[in-house]
């Protein structure tokens, strides 16, 4: 499964708040998420970015972890 989340914050992509016993990441500057998917699975994300830095990352336990994450500037 996966789960993209979309932050805005200044923070690097590896240096968001860690909670290592749910294996998740922080949200902080929570903008938008998908519904979990499953393998095969689709689906549509509108968000409306103004310009700035922003974190994507897959929020499924252990996913962030494992390095499921990336950064996006917005001009």
């Amino acid at each position: 499964p996966h789960d993209l989340v979309v932050l805005r914050t200044d923070l690097e992509p590896d240096k968001l708040p860690y909670d290592a016993g749910k294996a998740k990441a922080g949200e902080p500057g929570f903008v938008g998420r998908t519904k979990e998917l499953r393998a095969g699975g689709t689906a549509a994300l509108t968000v409306a970015l103004e310009p700035g830095r922003y974190v994507l990352i897959c929020n499924v336990a252990g996913h962030y972890g494992l390095g499921m994450r990336t950064s996006l500037r917005v001009d």
